[in-house]
C-alpha cells in the first residue's frame, strides 16, 4: 500500500511507503501544521545605555543593585563595587551584554520558555547543528508531520527545533523554516525535550550547493541517522 502527502505553503513533499516517509525539497501540497515561533526564540537586543536604568524584575546589569525607590515602582539601579562584572551561565540576565564570556544568549531555559532570561549556552550559535546547506531527500522510517514558522533565518529556525517538544530536524529554504517530527517509530530514552523519544532512523541525502539548508533537532538519534551525498 502506497500513501503520499505534500505541501503548497514550503518546499517539502512527503511520500509515505508502508512505514517509511521520504521528504524532498519541492513545492508540492503535503498537510502542514502552522506554529508559532516558539518564546525565547529571539535573543533580547543589547540594551540602550541612554535608557532609564530601572531594575528590570528585581535585576540590574551587572556593576549596579537593585534598591527601592519611590520614583521607580520597580526599583533603582544603583553603582555596588561588590556587584559582579558579567553574569555566569545560568544566572538571571537583562540580555546578551551582561552575561560572561562562554554564553550565546540571554534567554529563558529551554525546558521553560516562558521563565526568566538566564546566560546560557546556545546549541545553535555558529552552525553547530547544520548537517547541510543542500539536502536532497530525507528518509525517515516512520511516518511524520511538518510545523510551518514562516519567515526566519538558520539561527532562529534552529532555536525554534530547540524549544519544539520531539524536533527532529530544522529545515530552511528562502528563510522560510519548517521542523520536522516524527510521529511513529521514535525510541527511548525521553526527556522534557523528546517526551515521546527519539527520532526513528533517517538518513539524509546531500548535494552540493546551498539553497535547501537542514539542521539537527535536539531529539535526532545520531546512533541510527546517516549522511551521503549523492
Amino acid at each position: 500500500m502506497r500513501a503520499s502527502v505534500a505541501t503548497s505553503a514550503l518546499f517539502l513533499a512527503i511520500s509515505a511507503v508502508y512505514a517509511n516517509t521520504e521528504l524532498k525539497p519541492d513545492l508540492a501540497n503535503v498537510p502542514t501544521n502552522q506554529k508559532p515561533v516558539p518564546p525565547g526564540v529571539f535573543n533580547r537586543p543589547p540594551r540602550n545605555p541612554n535608557s532609564p536604568d530601572a531594575c528590570v524584575d528585581g535585576l540590574c546589569h551587572p556593576t549596579k543593585r537593585c534598591v527601592a525607590s519611590r520614583g521607580q515602582p520597580d526599583g533603582l539601579c544603583v553603582k555596588d563595587p561588590h556587584a559582579p562584572t558579567c553574569y555566569a551561565l545560568n544566572q538571571p540576565c537583562i540580555d546578551i551584554s551582561d552575561c560572561c564570556p562562554g554564553a550565546d544568549v540571554c534567554a529563558p531555559p529551554l525546558s521553560n520558555p516562558d521563565g526568566q532570561p538566564i546566560c546560557r549556552e546556545d546549541p545553535c550559535a555558529n552552525d553547530k547543528t547544520l548537517i547541510t546547506r543542500n539536502w536532497a531527500s530525507i528518509q525517515t522510517f516512520g511516518s511524520v508531520h511538518i510545523d510551518l514558522l514562516g519567515q526566519l533565518d538558520d539561527l532562529a529556525c534552529c532555536r525554534s527545533c530547540q524549544a519544539t517538544p520531539d524536533c527532529d530536524f530544522w529545515l530552511n529554504s528562502f528563510s522560510t523554516c519548517a521542523l520536522l517530527v516524527a510521529d511513529s517509530g521514535r525510541v527511548p530514552p525521553t526527556s522534557d525535550t523528546c517526551p515521546n523519544g527519539l527520532s526513528p532512523q533517517n538518513i539524509l541525502s546531500k548535494i552540493d550547493g546551498d539553497q535547501y539548508h537542514a539542521g539537527k533537532g535536539p531529539c535526532l538519534d545520531l546512533s541510527t541517522f546517516s549522511v551521503q551525498s549523492v
